[in-house]
């Protein structure tokens, strides 16, 4: 998702959760040292404190690592003018997000997006 010509697809994304999950690009101790999170991190911008939206955010080797409800999820995500890019494990769910939109990255209408995945698939898992 870098924007300096590096090039994914949404399928992509999802084989790379994939194999992430079932272990197949690190052994289970190395995946956990590497989505496991390493340091308190800053809650996005507009994240409910309290209820069961509540975040508790992390940064991890190089993704986010959040705790939502009762869901670890990791991701990454950024943008550039005109356009944006976030990819959410909701690991032991099984679930996947990737959003990839014309938007920019502090869009009110992406973060709703964003919203609307997360509380989709905690709805529907839960």
């Amino acid at each position: 998702m870098p924007s300096v010509g590096a090039f994914s697809s949404a399928p992509d994304l999802v084989r790379l959760a994939q194999a992430l999950q079932n272990h197949k690009l690190l052994t289970r101790p190395y995946t956990e040292l590497y989505v496991g999170p390493k340091f308190p991190a800053a809650p996005p911008p507009g994240a409910p404190s309290t209820g069961p939206a509540r975040r508790e955010a992390f940064q991890a080797y190089g993704l986010n690592s959040t705790i939502l409800g009762d869901f670890r999820v990791i991701g990454h995500g950024g943008g550039v003018g005109g356009g944006n890019a976030n990819w959410n494990v909701y690991l032991e769910h099984d679930w996947v997000g990737v959003v990839l939109s014309n938007y920019d990255l502090d869009s009110k209408l992406f973060m709703d997006i964003l919203g609307k995945e997360r509380e989709a698939i905690t709805s529907a898992a839960g």
